[in-house]
């Protein structure tokens, strides 16, 4: 998880730096371009083992996750990163509101009461930061949105398909 985080900042700070060469649509192609090519040597060295049924998720974790990409390369690209990374990060509050009005997951009263203080601390962080356009915080909040429900897709589809298959429909339609 620590390299995952470690990863996650270097490619922010990647991005900020390629802020005047390129877009945040250039940048997504080419972070899933790459990651296609090392997943199908992947694949090459050993073929995925899958039981399938559940393609109509792959395709929605697909697309949710591309477009949480997306939103977080774009709001990177116009917000200070330490702005655009943290409205990514939201995407944990979302899990646990997703998942409670989706599944019935209820945790108790002390879960419940961290992530209304985790929404209210996120109002908090933003009050400063309100003189960027509001369309900018709309992408930041999508992209907090759209990583939960990625997230909660690649838990429903672990036991269908090989790990790298749920990837790959977010690599391939990132790529499209």
């Amino acid at each position: 998880m620590l390299l995952a985080a470690l990863g996650f900042s270097l490619m922010g700070g990647a991005a900020k730096l390629l802020k005047g060469s390129f877009g945040a649509g250039q940048l997504v192609f080419w972070r899933n371009a790459v990651g296609l090519v090392v997943l199908v040597a992947g694949f090459i060295v050993k073929p995925a083992e899958n039981k399938g049924g559940k393609f109509h998720l792959l395709l929605f974790r697909g697309m949710m996750g591309t477009t949480a990409l997306y939103t977080l390369l774009y709001c990177i690209l116009h917000l200070p990163l330490g702005t655009a990374m943290t409205y990514n990060l939201t995407s944990a509050l979302f899990i646990a509101v997703f998942s409670f009005f989706l599944f019935r997951e209820y945790h108790g009263r002390i879960v419940l009461m961290a992530v209304l203080l985790g929404f209210f601390g996120m109002l908090l962080i933003y009050k400063p930061a309100m003189h960027f356009p509001w369309y900018y915080h709309a992408a930041g909040l999508i992209s907090g949105i759209t990583s939960a429900l990625a997230y909660i897709t690649v838990n429903r589809l672990a036991g269908h398909y090989d790990s790298r298959i749920i990837v790959l429909s977010f690599i391939g339609t990132g790529v499209l």
